[in-house]
């Protein structure tokens, strides 16, 4: 199966990671509240949609997710991500926005193809330095968080070293 679109909530997802050769699985607005750890088992996943949706956690079986491109993630509850993410070594898309997340974790360094990371609109104070590892890297969206009126001077040396290496920040 290449492709699953649902609308079918809590149901589907509880049976999806008998879906191993899913490329693309589609689950937005269905009012999840969890993902099941069999997730983990999508190994040929490449895109992942949840957008709005009432998600809270992501579970650490995510990591798994080894062949996974894009991952768009907003508008959902989450209050953090688990450290697994750095797992996504194929990851170039990350879409977190208008989400809780007071923090990123660390691992997100480990994202060595990432090329966009948007966390519009969340409770972000500060980003770890190991971002800086992201050489691929070419936009970041930290707008409506409040690291845009954080003055600590890691954080003002973090973003001036991604916009000396061309990344685009937006504030």
């Amino acid at each position: 199966m290449r492709i699953l679109e649902s609308d079918a909530g809590n149901n589907c997802a509880n049976s999806i990671g008998n879906l191993k050769n899913l490329n693309e699985l589609k689950l937005n607005f269905n009012y999840l509240t969890r993902l099941p750890d069999s997730i983990g088992f999508l190994s040929s996943l490449e895109l992942l949609w949840l957008t709005s949706n009432q998600l809270s956690v992501l579970p650490r079986s995510i990591g798994k997710l080894e062949s996974l491109k894009d991952l768009y993630i907003h508008r959902n509850n989450l209050t953090r991500l688990p450290e697994s993410i750095g797992k996504l070594h194929n990851l170039e898309i990350l879409y977190i926005h208008d989400n809780q997340l007071t923090n990123i974790p660390s691992s997100i360094g480990e994202l060595q193809k990432l090329r966009e990371l948007n966390l519009r609109s969340n409770h972000i104070k500060s980003i770890p330095e190991s971002i800086l590892n992201c050489n691929s890297l070419e936009a970041i969206d930290l707008t409506e968080n409040p690291i845009a009126h954080n003055q600590d001077l890691k954080t003002l040396h973090i973003l001036k070293e991604l916009e000396n290496k061309e990344v685009t920040i937006f504030l």
